[in-house]
């Protein structure tokens, strides 16, 4: 990545990127986890989080989805890069 992305609001739009998003940064960050990055927690990332939180996104140049924050008031709730994107200022 040559510059920096652009950090925006979640849209509905966002959703599938977003979700697989998670799913490979999380896989990569827990591979301890058995199950992670799919079944009942992506199911609660769908219906819980994208839902209740206030979701803002990281966008590359190229308007790919390269991260996700997830505010539950004034605390993170969550903070996830794609695997290809980190250490490229994402996060």
């Amino acid at each position: 990545m040559s510059a920096f992305p652009v950090v925006r609001p979640y849209r509905p739009a966002d959703e599938e990127a977003v979700v697989d998003l998670w799913a490979r940064a999380s896989k990569e960050a827990h591979p301890f986890v058995e199950g992670e990055g799919g079944g009942a927690r992506e199911r609660a990332v769908r219906e819980v989080y994208l839902v209740k939180a206030d979701n803002w996104v990281a966008e590359a140049p190229d308007g790919t989805v390269v991260g996700l924050l997830g505010l539950l008031g004034a605390e993170i709730g969550g903070l996830f890069v794609a695997p290809e994107a980190q250490g490229t200022g994402a996060g």
